[in-house]
């Protein structure tokens, strides 16, 4: 059931979807479950127990835990900037010590995060395979269809090109839009749902991450990587290395109340994930902008196409002219059919493609002139057919 969702669709041909679809959906997902590990090995947060505190009469074990645990998991994060000290950061989960500048932390959630926002990777490509049902020509069947390809006799090979000419010769002849598809358009929807997904991402990660006067995270990272002055990186403030964490046992001590002072070791492993998320997401925005750009040139500009057709029309030794490729590349196959010989070049091989295209080509030019040249007509003296 689920496996289907992976199968080739119509643009398995594009490098750029596949990247953001399945690998980037994958290393997502990777880096999700290793964050996850991390978070359940530990240690993720330790805090200093002033003297005070571990020598009361009724602290336990118990409680030195519940503190660990209660600091790792406080959700208000207050980041102070004093005139005369290096700025901190407070953790508290209670409601009186919220304040109007504090920010939720998330930094417990990564994981949880970084699955979410590999599902949105997946979700323009679930959207193709549905309108491709809805609208197209059942991509899918066909991937199942040529797969086997290889493995066919030589009389096999040569009845699934006809039938695969015959039928796309028909499903051409019925579309409404000639040149440009409805499959086509449908694509450069879901390629602009590609790179929304991953810039939006990459500006909500870019944003969170950005160190306090800094307007880019990325940027920042970059410059002091250029300029060598790693002591300068400050790390990002989602990620505290040391918080002070407010405590309140009253519940089992009357009146003890400590801020401690925690370290927060994990922090610097999940800022590292996001900093590999940032660059991945960067090189996923560039590449689907640029498979955007060049699919809409090769969509628009009809060279591409006639070029594409004419290789494997001349690889079955036929020298057609330029008024009849582009006829036939344009009228006949058109964009739609662009891609799905293309999506079969790529599950398949060139050979089918060629033998598809060459049977579609003789259904068009050789097979109507045969017809006519056999036709007889009666002689006009004596009546009969010649």
């Amino acid at each position: 059931m689920i496996s289907k969702y992976f199968k080739p669709v119509i643009n398995y041909s594009s490098w750029a979807d596949r990247f953001s679809s399945i690998w980037t959906f994958l290393a997502f997902i990777i880096i999700a479950l290793v964050a996850a590990w991390r978070h359940h090995v530990g240690p993720n947060v330790s805090c200093y127990l002033p003297y005070g505190l571990r020598y009361q009469p009724n602290f336990t074990s118990e409680m030195s835990k519940y503190i660990h645990d209660r600091c790792w998991s406080a959700r208000q994060l207050t980041v102070y900037y004093p005139e005369h000290r290096y700025e901190y950061a407070v953790v508290s989960d209670e409601y009186y010590n919220r304040r109007k500048d504090s920010r939720r932390t998330l930094y417990q959630w990564l994981p949880v995060i970084i699955a979410c926002q590999a599902l949105f990777f997946r979700l323009p490509d679930v959207l193709l395979r549905v309108f491709d049902s809805l609208f197209g020509y059942g991509s899918s069947k066909i991937v199942g269809l040529v797969r086997g390809y290889k493995s066919l006799s030589a009389i096999d090979r040569t009845a699934l090109a006809r039938e695969l000419a015959n039928y796309f010769n028909v499903i051409f002849a019925s579309r409404t839009l000639k040149k440009i598809g409805i499959l086509a358009v449908v694509i450069i929807f879901v390629k602009i749902l590609f790179f929304a997904n991953a810039l939006t991402q990459l500006i909500l990660l870019d944003g969170y991450l950005s160190p306090t006067n800094e307007s880019s995270y990325g940027q920042h990272i970059v410059d002091g990587i250029i300029s060598r002055n790693y002591s300068e990186i400050d790390p990002s403030p989602a990620f505290p290395r040391e918080v002070y964490c407010y405590v309140n046992l009253h519940r089992f001590i009357p009146n003890l109340n400590h801020t401690l002072q925690c370290s927060v070791p994990v922090n610097e492993f999940n800022e590292q994930i996001c900093f590999f998320m940032w660059v991945w997401l960067l090189v996923v925005c560039v590449a689907a902008a640029l498979s955007l750009v060049v699919f809409i040139i090769k969509g628009f500009v009809p060279i591409f196409r006639e070029r594409f057709i004419l290789k494997y029309l001349k690889m079955a030794s036929l020298a057609p002219t330029k008024t009849q490729t582009a006829t036939f590349t344009n009228s006949v196959i058109g964009q739609d059919g662009i891609l799905l010989l293309k999506l079969i070049r790529e599950v398949s091989s060139d050979i089918l493609v060629r033998d598809i295209v060459v049977k579609i080509w003789y259904l068009h030019y050789i097979e109507p002139r045969s017809k006519d040249q056999s036709v007889q007509y009666p002689d006009k003296s004596t009546g009969y057919k010649v």
